[in-house]
């Protein structure tokens, strides 16, 4: 399976009302199967991202955050949509993942929200 990154400047549309506690940005994308997209923010401690998403083949969603030496995967999903929140322990760079994981091409709308901001430092 190869994995593709597709650019965070391709993947966000635009800052817009997308529904979430604090519009942030929203997005569509069409992924390969195994091609991956990533949001990447910049939290403070108390700090919350929401997300909802919508896909029409089975994603892995992950938040995530390269604190220390190591990934670690702070939130887990899989499926075909979700929507939820993270609070941030610590301040830091957090990453939104979703990996297409099904068995074909699939089309990915997603909405992002909260009182992160974009990591302009990794897009």
């Amino acid at each position: 399976m190869t994995r593709l990154a597709v650019p965070l400047a391709t993947l966000l549309l635009a800052i817009s009302a997308c529904g979430c506690a604090t519009p942030l940005a929203k997005g569509e994308r069409d992924l390969q199967l195994g091609q991956i997209a990533e949001s990447n923010l910049l939290l403070k401690a108390g700090d919350t991202v929401t997300w909802a998403w919508s896909a029409s083949q089975t994603m892995h969603f992950d938040v995530h955050t390269h604190l220390g030496n190591s990934v670690q995967e702070l939130v887990t999903r899989d499926g075909t949509s979700d929507d939820g929140s993270f609070k941030a322990s610590q301040a830091g760079a957090y990453s939104l993942f979703w990996m297409n994981t099904g068995t074909a091409a699939g089309h990915l709308s997603f909405k992002v929200g909260g009182s992160a901001i974009l990591d302009p430092a990794h897009p």
